[in-house]
């Protein structure tokens, strides 16, 4: 279970900050795994789906891991914070623009490579084809996303050069392949309580949340 929990911190390590059009809304993405060396336990204790909301500048996005963990990531204009729930032990990474920059060189961003005049409908929305690839070693990857939405100040993904928000893709996390791609969209405005830091969680840097969770970065 550990190094699941090591896994999904180093997935919202790859967080970015993107300028687009502000706009507001909900997407439920499908998850999918393929990694032929996961046991039957470690399948069945990863995620099916993942939720977002994004309002302006702000973004919210659920994953549970099972378990009794859950996880999720708060952006605001300037800073993001990881948010573990572990069986009530709550923990909260806070990162600022500048050390998300960091990561970005450190991990190699997806810069559009590029655009296709191939579409496809996904969750009601049509959706153009985008190549991308890593900055760092050069990989490249199939981006399908929709020009109808944006997501303000931050966004998930880390995509440079991508004018509307992912509905389909793939990324690579230490060897697993990583699939989502959106099953529901919503374009109604999400409450501004949902962006607020929840009451309860212990702040900390990102190594103290590595070192905790037994690993390093």
């Amino acid at each position: 279970m550990k190094k699941f929990i090591v896994l999904f911190c180093c997935m919202w390590m790859m967080l970015g900050t993107v300028n687009a059009q502000s706009d507001a809304g909900y997407v439920l993405f499908d998850l999918s795994f393929d990694d032929e060396n996961l046991s039957r336990e470690e399948r069945a204790v990863l995620p099916d789906k993942s939720e977002m909301w994004f309002k302006g500048d702000f973004l919210r996005m659920k994953l549970p891991m099972g378990m009794g963990i859950e996880s999720e990531v708060l952006v605001t204009k300037k800073e993001s914070y990881l948010l573990l729930d572990i069986m009530g032990n709550k923990m909260a990474m806070k990162s600022s623009a500048s050390e998300a920059n960091k990561r970005k060189s450190d991990l190699g961003a997806l810069k559009l490579k590029s655009l296709s005049d191939e579409t496809r409908i996904i969750a009601g929305l049509p959706c153009k084809r985008a190549d991308m690839v890593n900055a760092k070693d050069g990989t490249t990857t199939t981006v399908w996303y929709t020009d109808q939405l944006a997501a303000a100040g931050s966004w998930y993904f880390q995509m440079e050069g991508l004018k509307g928000v992912p509905l389909e893709f793939s990324i690579d996390l230490n060897g697993m392949e990583v699939r989502m791609k959106a099953r529901e969209v919503k374009t109604e405005s999400p409450p501004d309580k949902l962006f607020e830091l929840p009451e309860g969680y212990n702040v900390m840097t990102q190594q103290e949340m590595m070192q905790r969770m037994g690993g390093s970065r």
